[in-house]
């Protein structure tokens, strides 16, 4: 297995340089025929200085060195350096080739090497074993460790809005990266109604604190909460804001990150048919809460009237599929292996010849989350209800996963999550 493990430009040259000594000089057992197409430059007396500081007789002491140095200046040691270095003995784990990306923010990106033979009992019982999340479903006290999530359409400030289902998600989660691609906040809806219960604040409460766990988050505003885009640009701590990214996966692929609202010219939507189209989901969605209110006193999972609407009405599927066509087309005309946004409220991961197409949903209705592992796969995670919605969700592998084809070696030296 190989993939990138990125350093943030935040945690400055000096640190940046101690954890690329560290890591090239002491996982350097397996030869890797890569090299940095901009590399990171170490003055040699600085690595003479900060190899000095390790003895190399007793690596469990050289590793608390390093977080140790790193905890005078508030930081700690990347989370997904931590996980590469660990899976298996250093001689079976090679980390090289460190790289700026000044594409994206300057951050610094070291290439891994994992022999997946070698893994650890407890690593392979852990990431291999129980699938990394290739198993259809997780009991409600699991963690969902993953290497990268995507999270989109959640609409703060809208009656719609799952909250309590999105937090549950939360409070689980351990990832590298999680990016909210668009809609998170429901500007259009407040400006008619504003709904803002306690709710709502916990999950900005949450998603800050994630942030100051060293969990990177990448937000991608969408149409109804386009008045953060002239922020795009800018990096409010762990917090980047962009019109949109290129994220490349564990096993090389690059995916075009994106909400999707420009794609509507593929439905032709003009202004008017969006207002008629918004309006005509609100009614939608409110005949849909009184029903699920009946079923959720009969004890019956939720049912989404417009998923309904939009799987056996011919208009709105021909529509969803022209959108798709769209979205496929952009990613192929940028080189890309796929595409990854939300904005339809339509979760799914399909394959367009050699391009692949994803959509992680929305959280006022299915509920879902579009999950990379640490191998590179992705899936689409759905929170599942017993119809109480007081009991716990359990978090389902949903079926229509898309088998990854083999890496892209093409670009053997740009690593890095873009």
């Amino acid at each position: 297995m190989f993939g990138p493990a990125s350093i943030s430009p935040l945690y400055g040259k000096e640190a940046i340089a101690r954890l690329a000594c560290y890591y090239g000089s002491r996982y350097n057992h397996i030869v890797l025929d890569v090299a940095a197409r901009d590399p990171f430059v170490i003055e040699p007396q600085v690595i003479a200085a900060l190899t000095s500081e390790y003895s190399g007789a007793d690596p469990e002491e050289d590793f608390r060195s390093l977080r140790d140095a790193l905890a005078t200046q508030g930081l700690a040691v990347p989370t997904l350096f931590k996980h590469y270095s660990q899976v298996a003995e250093p001689e079976e784990v090679a980390i090289a080739a460190f790289n700026v990306d000044h594409s994206f923010g300057n951050c610094v990106d070291g290439f891994v090497l994992v022999d997946l033979e070698q893994l650890k009992p407890r690593k392979r019982k852990r990431y291999l074993g129980r699938g990394t999340l290739l198993m259809q479903a997780l009991n409600a006290e699991d963690r969902i460790h993953c290497r990268t999530v995507w999270i989109s359409d959640v609409h703060l400030g809208s009656v719609h809005c799952k909250a309590e289902a999105l937090l549950q998600l939360l409070d689980r989660l351990r990832c590298e990266r999680l990016y909210l691609v668009g809609d998170i906040v429901d500007v259009w809806a407040m400006r008619r109604r504003v709904h803002w219960p306690e709710t709502h604040n916990q999950v900005i409460r949450k998603l800050l604190k994630l942030s100051r766990q060293q969990m990177e988050l990448v937000y991608i505003p969408g149409n109804h909460d386009q008045n953060f885009r002239e922020f795009a640009g800018n990096q409010f701590g762990q917090l980047r804001i962009c019109h949109n990214a290129i994220h490349r996966t564990a096993d090389g692929r690059r995916f075009l990150v994106t909400h999707g609202d420009e794609l509507d010219f593929a439905v032709r939507y003009s202004r008017l048919n969006r207002v008629i189209g918004d309006v005509a989901y609100n009614v939608l969605m409110w005949v849909s809460r009184w029903i699920n209110r009946a079923r959720e006193i009969a004890g019956k999972p939720y049912w989404s009237l417009a998923k309904w609407v939009k799987l056996h009405v011919a208009q709105a599927e021909e529509a969803i599929r022209a959108y798709q066509h769209a979205a496929v087309i952009l990613a192929r005309d940028q080189g890309l292996d796929g595409i990854i946004c939300g904005h339809l409220h339509h979760p799914a991961i399909e394959r367009h010849d050699s391009i692949l197409y994803c959509n992680d949903g929305d959280w006022v209705e299915s509920c879902t989350a579009l999950i990379e592992d640490f191998s590179g796969q992705l899936h689409l995670l759905r929170g599942v209800g017993d119809g109480d919605a007081s009991s716990p969700l359990l978090f389902a592998d949903i079926p229509g996963r898309v088998a990854a084809p083999a890496a892209r070696t093409d670009h053997p030296a740009s690593v890095g999550v873009r």
